[in-house]
């Protein structure tokens, strides 16, 4: 039992650190893999030592809450995700990456039959019952294994928001999202109008903003410039508004917006929707930006496919950690049936 108490005081204490370090700079994902795996060893430890205890009891009855809460949990999330995909169904262009919050509901639900088909077909002989336990425990390894991703991010994403601002930014960069028929449609809006609000925060002096967005093969001018005429529309200081017109990515908005600053160094505000910061802000830190994201208001009915397509592009940003984590899943259940299967 001390060895437990052990056990929890460091999942405890790599926890804290992953708090210190996101206070630090919380644009890196490995801060709320370091909080979540520390305080899920911490409280596994402390509910053994719990159990090992005068007061079972209560280690049972919290394991039982936890139990009930994660399937509840599982329920309203499956039915919410399918609800919402109708929504987006309805209200939104029939992209996959809308429709990702209907496919997710989809798939949870399908997740129970498949386990219930697997455990209950009978094996016809030992090496089959092998091979389908072995299956059965992976398949929970990758579940589980994207739900404690997914659930980093979330993490990650939620603890950005309450940062401190350090300092007054030297230029505001606005991120483009796309014209509709050359006009700004409210996603953007909704960035330049935050933009401006900031621009007005942070005077006198005024800080510069940097309206950035190439143009499209279907826009008919550069994102850059009607950003800035929005802006200017809106009661903006031509003067303190500068279009960037030639990226056509997040990246390239970052780092030819960059150029534009008298000090490549300088402090900046960036400015996206919502669901969009954390991603944006890991990238700053991967480009040596000085830089703090901001979101601006985005619909609720679109925030699940949203927040679930910046989840799918930071797995696809870290796919080499992620086949690593899969090729050893995939290497223990191998070395799991061969050691079933090893002559004795």
């Amino acid at each position: 039992m001390p060895y437990l108490i052990v056990v929890a005081a460091i999942g405890a204490l790599v926890a804290a650190i992953g708090v210190w370090l996101s206070w630090r700079d919380g644009r890196r994902i490995r801060n709320g893999v370091l909080i979540l795996a520390g305080a899920g060893v911490a409280a596994v430890a402390g509910l053994l030592a719990l159990g090992n205890s005068p007061a079972a009891g209560l280690a049972r009855a919290v394991v039982a809450i936890g139990f009930f809460g994660l399937l509840l949990t599982y329920v309203v999330l499956t039915f919410f995700l399918i609800a919402n995909g109708m929504v987006m169904w309805r209200k939104e262009s029939r992209t996959a990456g809308n429709l990702l919050s209907l496919v997710a509901g989809l798939g949870l639900l399908a997740l129970v039959p498949i386990l219930g088909l697997l455990f209950s077909r009978q094996a016809s002989s030992t090496v089959g019952a092998t091979v389908q336990t072995a299956t059965v425990l992976l398949l929970f390894g990758l579940v589980g294994y994207v739900a404690f991703a997914f659930s980093v991010f979330l993490l990650c994403s939620w603890m950005y928001r309450f940062l401190p601002r350090r300092s007054r930014p030297e230029a505001i960069i606005v991120l483009g999202a796309g014209l509709i028929h050359g006009q700004v449609p409210p996603l953007l809006a909704s960035r330049l109008n935050r933009a401006l609000q900031a621009q007005q925060r942070f005077s006198p002096p005024t800080p510069l903003i940097i309206t950035s967005g190439g143009q499209g093969p279907d826009e008919p001018l550069p994102e850059g410039e009607a950003m800035r005429a929005y802006l200017i529309g809106a009661g903006a200081d031509p003067k303190t508004v500068v279009a960037e017109t030639a990226s056509r990515t997040t990246r390239a908005n970052l780092l030819l917006s960059r150029e534009l600053l008298a000090d490549p160094d300088a402090r900046v505000l960036v400015v996206t929707s919502s669901y969009h910061v954390f991603r944006a802000a890991m990238l700053t830190r991967a480009l040596g930006l000085n830089a703090r994201v901001t979101g601006a208001h985005t619909a609720s009915y679109y925030l699940p496919s949203a927040t679930l397509r910046e989840f799918a592009a930071v797995m696809r940003d870290n796919k080499l950690v992620n086949a690593i984590c899969l090729g050893l899943m995939l290497a223990l259940w191998a070395a799991a049936l061969t050691v079933s299967f090893w002559p004795r």
